[in-house]
């Protein structure tokens, strides 16, 4: 996999500015599509391995499953793959 970035600078440019102006952004192919490629299939290798975890609510002993809720499910991203360590430096060039 190439080493993508977000699209060009000024698409990322773009997006800052709308997070400060708006508070959101709403940008189409901001990340390289081998990327998102990538993850998804991570995605459906955790899912058939039963990796993905109850999304819960609440913190420590407060903490609670409430499917009404949050009926989704969860896996951290750590950057123990290639697709995870672009993704997350890719948000933290985001970030900074």
């Amino acid at each position: 996999m190439k080493n993508p970035e977000i699209t060009c600078p000024s698409k990322q440019q773009r997006v800052i500015d709308e997070l400060v102006d708006q508070r959101i952004s709403i940008t189409e192919k901001v990340f390289d599509e081998e990327l998102i490629i990538s993850l998804h299939q991570e995605l459906m290798d955790l899912e058939k391995q039963d990796q993905l975890r109850a999304a819960h609510i609440g913190k420590q002993q407060q903490r609670t499953h409430l499917r009404n809720i949050r009926g989704d499910a969860i896996h951290w991203l750590t950057g123990e793959t290639e697709a995870q360590r672009l993704f997350l430096a890719e948000m933290t060039q985001l970030q900074d």
